[in-house]
């Protein structure tokens, strides 16, 4: 998932949510193993060409891609439980953002994905029920 459109960082809060997928008391996604209540940091350094397939400018650096708001969590869980399952969508507490913006996934006419916040520290929180996919 990389982002398509860089915005500028308006948020107050450090919360949001992000879709793992779920292996017994573990949950997984592209970086790897996480824990519930245990800080994940991504030490990788290198960037990210922003809008690669539309070939705009802009670059970030790597990190967890996570939503600001529950509704385009749930969506985007809808999009990728196509590919891969079980899922759940956790909330996560998030530090030292490094992007902000919108995802256009141009696959089978999914929605655009507002409002992406790339952090490169997670902790997973809690867990929003209803949503675990068994």
């Amino acid at each position: 998932m990389c982002l398509t459109q860089l915005k500028k960082y308006n948020l107050k809060t450090h919360i949001g949510y992000k879709v793992f997928q779920r292996k017994g008391n573990s949950y997984y996604s592209f970086k790897g193993e996480y824990k519930f209540n245990k800080t994940t940091e991504d030490k990788e350094t290198f960037e990210i060409r922003c809008g690669v397939l539309e070939k705009t400018e802009g670059k970030y650096e790597t990190g967890f891609h996570l939503f600001s708001d529950l509704e385009t969590a749930k969506q985007f869980l809808k999009f990728v439980s196509e590919f891969c399952r079980p899922l759940i969508i956790c909330k996560v507490r998030f530090s030292k953002v490094v992007a902000f913006g919108d995802i256009d996934a141009k696959m089978q006419n999914p929605p655009i994905f507002k409002n992406v916040v790339v952090a490169k520290k997670i902790t997973i929180i809690g867990k929003v029920k209803k949503y675990l996919d068994d």
